[in-house]
């Protein structure tokens, strides 16, 4: 699969710290709710991502069929889904309601 195991990972290890930031960074922007949030991410991270990947590097460049496409773009739902629910446990509750004050 991949001939320099430990670069493979350092290298997953820093694309998840930046999906990370990048979360922190639009998390006011995304709805209320750990998992409404999080799912909000993960679709942001599918549109964004997984579309542009699947079309330009398995259909376009290696000519996989577009059935293949899509069942690999419907596991990336799931792969996109866990990341964005684990990124937005992992932060708690969103900024503003830690600022304001308990009643």
């Amino acid at each position: 699969m991949f001939t320099n195991g430990p670069l493979y990972m350092a290298i997953a290890a820093v694309i998840g710290v930046v999906h990370g930031l990048v979360f922190y960074w639009i998390e006011p922007a995304l709805p209320r709710g750990i998992a409404t949030r999080g799912l909000a991410f993960g679709a942001i991270l599918w549109a964004l991502m997984a579309l542009y990947f699947e079309f330009h590097a398995p259909f376009n460049m290696f000519g996989e069929p577009l059935a293949l496409v899509a069942v690999e773009l419907v596991f990336w739902i799931a792969v996109v889904a866990v990341q964005g629910l684990v990124l937005s446990i992992i932060y708690g509750r969103r900024r503003h309601e830690l600022a304001t004050p308990v009643e």
